[in-house]
Formats: C-alpha cells, structure tokens, sequence
C-alpha cells in the first residue's frame, strides 16, 4: 500500500487542483474561439443564419439530417414560411 507523503499540505493540493482548473480555462476558451469562428463562416455563407443565436445554429447544424428541426426553424429565416411538407425524404 502506497503511504501518503506528510509534506503533501492541503495548500499543495488547492495550488495544484487551480492550476489545472486555469488550464482547463485556457483550453475551453480555445474551443469556444474555434466554435465561434466556425458559426462565423457559416453565416457569411448564408446571411439568414444571422438571426439565430449561435445554440439555435449548432443545433441546426449538427441535426441538418433532421427535417424537423431544420422545419422548425424556417419562421426565423423566412418571413412567410410557417409550414414546409417534403415529401421524399
């Protein structure tokens, strides 16, 4: 059985256990900068995308085989569109 080191203080642990936080941080912001840029790129190759909130488009985007959320968010790219029916698919 492997014996605790004494000098191992609580103030040792809370300064290691912060360091890792600060870089899981660092690393999360990192993606999120990534994700933004992507979300970015895609509403400059289709304008409309603007009027969704980048959780609305990461949704449509990772379910774009789904016709029904793709469906449910046409209202907020078309003024005129309530409904859609494909037939096909």
């Amino acid at each position: 059985m492997k014996e605790a080191n004494p000098r191992y203080t609580y103030n040792d642990f809370a300064r290691e256990f912060n360091s890792k936080i600060l870089y899981s941080n660092q690393q999360l912001s990192e993606i999120m900068k990534q994700v933004e840029k992507y979300l970015e790129e895609k509403r400059k190759l289709f304008f409309r995308f603007y009027f969704l909130s980048s959780d609305e488009l990461l949704d449509l985007l990772s379910s774009q085989d789904e016709a029904e959320i793709v469906i449910s968010n046409l209202k907020k790219f078309f003024d005129n569109i309530f409904n859609l029916e494909l037939e096909g698919i």
